[in-house]
């Protein structure tokens, strides 16, 4: 499966269960009945380069609902994401490993 249809399958699959909001160049997605962490995530836009002021409305809109901002995203995709997110303070949480010449996910906090 190509990296784009990864970002194509979870944002409409966010749009179908979550409560949504497009905050800049990201798709925040919140759950209606929990506060697990896997069930409220962010996804960049492919080719998404946010500015700081965008990183804080993000992160303002995860703390105003009592929940940890967080994203899941093929780096590949949205290169310019990361830095911006470790800029803010955010850390890289994991990467999953992928088939060889397919880019990894990242998940950041």
């Amino acid at each position: 499966m190509e990296a784009a249809a990864v970002h194509a399958y979870l944002r409409a699959s966010l749009r179908q269960w979550r409560e949504c909001e497009q905050i800049g160049p990201f798709l925040a997605a919140f759950a209606r009945s929990s506060t697990n962490p896997f069930f409220n995530y962010a996804i960049p836009d492919d080719g998404a380069a946010p500015s700081p002021r965008t990183v804080v409305a993000l992160i303002d809109a995860y703390v105003s609902r009592g929940l940890r901002p967080r994203l899941e995203y093929v780096p590949e995709l949205a290169p310019a994401v990361e830095p911006a997110l470790l800029a803010a303070g955010f850390e890289a949480e994991a990467a999953w490993p992928s088939p060889r010449n397919r880019p990894a996910r990242r998940r950041c906090s």
